[in-house]
């Protein structure tokens, strides 16, 4: 059985997240998880102790968090030991010897030396990297014994480092959110008081999601109404003008198996992009859920990226674009589209992603 020591960038989620997700579905194997710590201002939780979040899957909470810059190397090095020693004393305790080291930001570059009793080690990548120094992912991604990138782009990037760079797309949970191409018999309390046709977005409004194009097409269509199921950032620059309009509605964040009920309900989908990532260079797994569903979707992009899904999937560069392309989504007839978008969720499944990754850990001796 597989031992892994999994070092995320990212707290565990309860939701469908990328790397709860392949951990959860990879068999045969023991994972201890390890979050970042909280920050001093935080006040929402406990640090997590070595609590079972998952039948294979124990998770605990560094003491220590790393900068992400390259400012103060002495400090980085000092929170990056005392995080390697607190990483070792978990590892004693739970019998972990040999264990495969499963790094996901190039800030961790120096647990790799630090903790030298890991047999193997493995960077995830599943996003680019652009506040960071170049130097720290092309050392790790150079001593990794296999790299994961979740997109082409980032494969090609990558290989400049490695020449063992596998492709693992970010996936769904396919029996989960496919349950939305079902008909209820009810939408949720909330939900049913929202005229229709509903424009809906499932997931994350933080600081910098761009709300804008989503904004002009609610003041350009009041008979249309545009939803936001997930938590909502109230220091978004555009989430007060939101607010405001008497078309747009925040439900809040929901439990995950409520999500496909929300998703139901939809009539079209739609995703918005990050101001700090403009030009995404991997379908998110927002949009599988969104394929899962087999409704229509519209997504917005910038400058010359190209689309992903682009046969079943109305794209937009300007707002005007993406009302445009709202109104195509809507009119949409037929159901030879909705079975194409869930044949690609179907194979992008977080099964069939870990049927993949354990071919991987075998192949590579872990």
């Amino acid at each position: 059985m597989a031992q892994i020591i999994c070092v995320s960038h990212l707290p565990w989620c309860e939701g469908p997240n990328r790397i709860g997700n392949l951990v959860r579905w990879l068999p045969q194997a023991e994972v201890l998880f390890f979050e970042p710590a909280q920050s001093r201002f935080s006040s929402l939780r406990r640090p997590r102790e070595g609590g079972r979040v998952a039948e294979q899957v124990l998770a605990f909470t560094l003491p220590a968090s790393v900068p992400a810059n390259e400012e103060a190397p002495s400090r980085i090095a000092r929170r990056s030991r005392q995080n390697a020693a607190f990483i070792r004393q978990c590892m004693e305790e739970q019998g972990f010897d040999r264990s495969v080291l499963w790094l996901r930001c190039p800030d961790q570059v120096e647990l790799a030396y630090l903790l030298p009793e890991c047999g193997g080690l493995l960077y995830d990548c599943d996003r680019d990297w652009p506040h960071l120094p170049p130097e720290w992912e092309a050392t790790l991604a150079g001593e990794a014994d296999v790299v994961f990138a979740a997109s082409e782009q980032l494969q090609d990037r990558l290989s400049q480092y490695s020449d063992n760079v596998a492709l693992l797309p970010n996936g769904v949970d396919y029996p989960l959110f496919s349950q939305a191409a079902a008909v209820y018999p009810s939408a949720p309390a909330d939900l049913s008081r929202v005229p229709q046709p509903i424009f809906g977005y499932l997931g994350r409004v933080d600081d910098f999601t761009q709300l804008g194009p989503a904004y002009q097409a609610a003041l350009a269509h009041p008979e249309w109404s545009f939803v936001f199921v997930g938590p909502v950032s109230r220091q978004n620059p555009g989430y007060s003008a939101m607010r405001k309009q008497k078309n747009v509605f925040f439900l809040g964040e929901k439990s995950l198996p409520s999500l496909p009920r929300y998703l139901a309900g939809f009539d079209v989908c739609f995703t918005l992009l990050d101001e700090r990532d403009p030009a995404p260079s991997l379908a998110s797994e927002q949009l599988y859920q969104y394929l899962a569903s087999g409704k229509p979707i519209v997504t917005m992009l910038s400058g010359d990226s190209e689309p992903f899904f682009g046969d079943v999937v109305y794209t937009a560069h300007f707002d005007i674009e993406f009302i445009s392309a709202c109104t195509l989504a809507l009119e949409e007839d037929g159901d030879a589209f909705a079975r194409r978008r869930t044949a690609y969720a179907a194979a992008a499944d977080w099964r069939v992603r870990g049927r993949y990754l354990t071919q991987m850990f075998d192949a590579n001796g872990f």
